[in-house]
């Protein structure tokens, strides 16, 4: 019989059930329903989770039910969408002769024992430098409303009622000076999907993955489903990487380390690797950061590094390349961007005012 000391260990057991594909243990009477799927819900995998509690003979009471239901619900839904979404997306592009690498979820998303186990925040495109202004122009086109989370390194769209795409100038920016040298020609690195849809050879998949779980891990934290990613894309990957490749790679970056911490963290929680005080720590951690990649985290990892005048200053009086996605015309009077602040703080606070004032109520809670 397994031991479960709290409810995190329990969750990664019913986690794991699914991955593994076993009959999850009953939870054990001093655990709770309630906060199990308060977790579930921090990390992104309150949906996945719910798969393994509608095999248990103890149900939750039917509130906590219900409500854990709806999180596996509403990502069939998603999962749904977004495929639809990048579908547009792709012809979209295809028809302007627009290349793009996806990254990440859409791809994973496969591996998982069911696409909608695997929760996308958003759907990551990266596409030359020089077709950012075409991409702008498509996106709107599909109805897409331009972000304010955009950067120097990224367009961010979202679109009701929940699609949200970033389109990307580069993989990493230059505050990940060690990954933007490693991937500053992933085109190279690629193989062709469809026609004109571009995704990772294996290795550099596996070493995109990790690196992306290492600049949050190294920025506010990771979560459990970044560590679950990694469990499942060795489920089908391990053997056929090329290990002294991407350690090779990874000590040139001094993250070799790291990689066999986060890989070896994987499979004691997923697979049946015995833990150490070492991994008990480093699972502390973990569990303490709640997920990684969502708009809400990105926003906070923003106010920690701004602080909250900068921060603010920034939400409410974007700079004008921002400006110029909201009001395309703006590209042709640029002086005039000014003048678009309050339009654009009227429009936001009729149509998304309950995401900003969760927004404003996740960083007070968190920062």
């Amino acid at each position: 019989m397994e031991k479960f000391k709290n409810e995190y260990s329990y969750l990664i057991h019913l986690l794991k059930s699914i991955l593994n594909g076993t009959q999850p243990e009953e939870k054990p009477d001093n655990l709770s329903y309630e906060k199990l799927l308060d977790h579930a819900i921090r990390h992104s995998v309150a949906n996945i989770a719910y798969y393994a509690v509608e095999k248990l003979n103890k149900k939750p009471n039917s509130d906590i039910n219900k409500k854990w239901a709806e999180y596996r619900d509403r990502a069939i839904v998603k999962d749904l969408t977004q495929t639809l979404e990048f579908d547009a997306i792709t012809q979209a592009f295809e028809n302007e002769n627009i290349r793009f690498l996806a990254l990440k979820g859409i791809f994973l998303k496969d591996m998982y024992p069911q696409r909608d186990m695997r929760l996308m925040a958003d759907i990551d495109l990266l596409i030359d430098q020089n077709n950012m202004d075409k991409a702008n122009k498509i996106m709107l086109s599909l109805g897409y409303e331009p972000e304010t989370t955009s950067d120097k390194d990224h367009d961010a769209y979202f679109k009701q009622p929940m699609m949200n795409v970033e389109v990307h100038r580069q993989l990493f920016g230059q505050e990940n000076e060690s990954f933007s040298l490693m991937f500053s020609d992933p085109w190279k690195n690629t193989l062709e999907i469809t026609d004109g849809v571009l995704n990772l050879t294996d290795n550099w998949f596996f070493l995109y993955l990790f690196a992306h779980l290492d600049k949050h891990l190294n920025n506010g934290g990771t979560g459990i489903r970044t560590i679950m990613d990694i469990y499942v894309y060795l489920q089908h990957k391990e053997n056929s990487l090329d290990w002294e490749f991407i350690y090779s790679q990874l000590a040139k970056v001094g993250k070799a380390q790291v990689c066999r911490d986060v890989i070896a963290l994987s499979k004691i929680w997923f697979g049946d690797s015995p833990s150490s005080e070492k991994y008990d720590e480093f699972a502390r951690f973990i569990l303490s950061s709640g997920t990684y990649g969502t708009r809400l985290n990105s926003n906070l990892n923003k106010h920690k590094r701004m602080g909250t005048f900068r921060f603010v200053i920034h939400r409410i009086f974007p700079p004008l390349y921002i400006m110029q996605m909201v009001f395309p015309f703006l590209k042709k009077v640029p002086f005039l961007f000014p003048l678009m602040w309050p339009v654009r703080l009227i429009y936001r606070g009729l149509f998304r005012g309950k995401k900003i004032i969760h927004e404003i109520k996740y960083i007070k809670k968190n920062k």
